[in-house]
């Protein structure tokens, strides 16, 4: 809109300067466009919608039919534009100072969308006026402030959370240090930012529960999505409950819970197929991001699971990988205390995800972040 502004008054004091001194312009030039009226209201359905304009040009008036060309149109939200619309021309015969001109825009649902989970539901759609001979560059512009409203476009309201495991169960069995991960598919209305936590309840608490992710999700209409747990904790026997509990729409207060048992497989089954080797890092080592994980190769394994221990023996991360090296990811050493003693070993899992070798317990130092 700025600079819209700033190029007419430009323009306009261009052609006064040109008739206060009784220099006639070769040709009309455009020396104002406006939207009127220059604000509307666009329902948002979760497709594309159509968008009436008037735009009011003014103009010196010289001799002849007028030519008014209309480059290609803008639909910008903050200071990016999103899409584009073709450019105009129309041919009006006679010699009118004041143009109506008047089309009807597609505006792609992607713009909607993004005014509304970027800019509070504004948009902007711009375009620049000149009837001069083609080879006139002097263009004014002008501009319609939209903004996006209608049921799509109200507050964030999640009508459904259900969990599931990756078979589609609510309850699942898996060996012990098998990989599982849970999925929440998720039913909302309305347009906002939800924030959720994937939690963990170790020993099958109801009560207790703590955080594995953070999860931060912008959405927009009427639409289903499923977000993906982290990998779920199956390094102890027992069973497990896992939610995912929504703190922001506030009130929302949804938490739907799920269920696991773990049965012995991780260390029983190491224990009958011997050691794997495991000489990097050394003892004591201080490790972080970076640092890097080494062992041999097994026969058999189709991927390796590494694994930091708590004193005690307790699983307090893990992540699966194909190779025979690694370094700890992010998310990893978001589960850890630093600085903090640990405990590592990697094992090796067949087709099946049975445990087929495993690494002795060695000793690691998380340095502090």
């Amino acid at each position: 809109m700025a600079f819209a502004r700033l190029h007419f008054k430009g323009l306009l004091l261009t052609a006064l300067f040109l008739l206060a001194f009784g220099i006639q312009p070769a040709s009309a030039l455009v020396i104002k466009a406006e939207a009127i009226p220059d604000r509307k209201n666009i329902v948002f359905s979760g497709a594309s919608s159509s968008l009436t304009v008037n735009w009011l040009i003014s103009r010196t008036t010289p001799g002849g039919p007028v030519d008014l060309r209309a480059a290609p149109g803008r639909l910008r939200v903050g200071a990016t534009i999103i899409a584009t619309t073709p450019p105009r021309q129309k041919i009006i015969s006679g010699n009118p100072a004041n143009i109506t001109f008047i089309e009807t825009v597609t505006v792609p649902a992607i713009v909607m969308r993004a005014a509304l989970e970027q800019n509070n539901g504004e948009f902007v759609y711009e375009r620049d006026f000149a009837d001069d001979p083609p080879g006139n560059t002097f263009f004014v512009g002008a501009a319609l402030d939209v903004n996006v409203t209608g049921g799509m476009g109200g507050p964030l309201s999640l009508a459904e959370v259900t969990l599931q495991f990756d078979n589609n169960a609510t309850f699942s069995t898996v060996r012990g240090g098998a990989p599982l991960r849970a999925q929440a598919r998720i039913r909302s209305s309305g347009s906002g930012r939800m924030t959720g936590v994937w939690e963990i309840s170790d020993g099958g608490s109801d009560t207790f529960f703590r955080p594995l992710r953070t999860v931060f999700v912008s959405l927009t209409g009427q639409r289903m999505i499923t977000e993906t747990s982290p990998p779920l904790p199956t390094g102890s026997e027992g069973r497990f409950n896992v939610r995912f509990r929504v703190t922001d729409p506030s009130g929302s207060d949804i938490r739907p819970v799920i269920a696991y048992f773990v049965t012995p497989g991780g260390s029983q089954a190491a224990a009958s197929y011997g050691g794997l080797d495991a000489p990097a890092p050394a003892p004591d080592a201080v490790v972080g991001k970076g640092t890097g994980f080494r062992w041999s190769a097994v026969k058999g394994a189709a991927a390796y699971r590494l694994q930091v221990l708590e004193t005690g023996g307790r699983v307090a991360a893990s992540m699966l990988v194909k190779g025979t090296e690694a370094s700890l990811s992010d998310f990893v050493l978001a589960q850890l205390q630093a600085p903090a003693t640990y405990q590592w070993r990697v094992s090796a899992l067949n087709t099946n995800g049975d445990v087929i070798a495993s690494s002795a317990p060695r000793t690691i130092k998380v340095k502090g972040r």
